[in-house]
């Protein structure tokens, strides 16, 4: 884009000079000529399985039953597109930035098991703790580390169980992993809201 701003000949003077102004951070990585030596990818494809956790989830609308993990930070979107508009500039995305949906539980949500494992007809033997099955605003949220580190723990015990039982990761019973994921202090449950006294 800052290229596109410096050279098109439909570019007004005023955005052209602010383009040739700007320029990478003078210092910090001269050995790569101003560019960072790793990417940040904030997101990339995700997997869609039977259940998709969605907005519906951030707003406390549903509540599965076979909950692998919490994820708490809110909805955190970045604008995804630049596009040309009625003959200006547009972005794309970016509707929210840093929004609990869901008040009660302080934008607590559960993410299901079946978000992080793979239609059965598709795949038997894989569990996906990050590039789990989200929509766009959902994986605003979820893309957060210690989410994925739990959800990567829960991923491990549910696959350690399938391999001992010789299933499809689909039939590790919730019943059975859910007191192995307790036992390890893993949080599946949305806390009780603490009641206050009124004085």
């Amino acid at each position: 884009m800052t290229h596109f701003l410096r050279t098109d000949p439909s570019v007004p003077a005023k955005q052209k000079e602010i383009a040739l102004s700007a320029g990478l951070e003078k210092g910090a990585f001269d050995d790569t000529k101003g560019y960072p030596h790793q990417l940040y990818v904030r997101e990339a494809r995700r997997m869609v399985s039977d259940t998709v956790v969605t907005q519906k989830d951030m707003e406390g609308r549903t509540n599965p039953a076979d909950s692998v993990g919490l994820a708490s930070y809110g909805v955190d979107e970045w604008p995804y597109a630049t596009v040309a508009l009625d003959g200006k500039v547009a972005l794309m995305g970016g509707y929210y930035s840093m929004l609990y949906l869901e008040e009660e539980h302080r934008g607590i949500y559960k993410i299901p098991y079946r978000a992080i494992v793979p239609k059965k007809a598709q795949c038997a033997n894989l569990l996906v703790p990050v590039c789990v099955s989200a929509s766009h605003i959902a994986m605003t949220s979820i893309r957060m580390e210690p989410v994925w580190m739990i959800l990567g723990e829960s991923a491990g015990v549910a696959a350690t169980m399938a391999v001992k039982s010789g299933s499809a990761v689909q039939d590790v019973p919730y019943a059975e992993l859910y007191p192995k994921l307790r036992a390890l202090a893993q949080k599946v449950d949305i806390p009780k809201r603490k009641e206050t006294k009124a004085k």
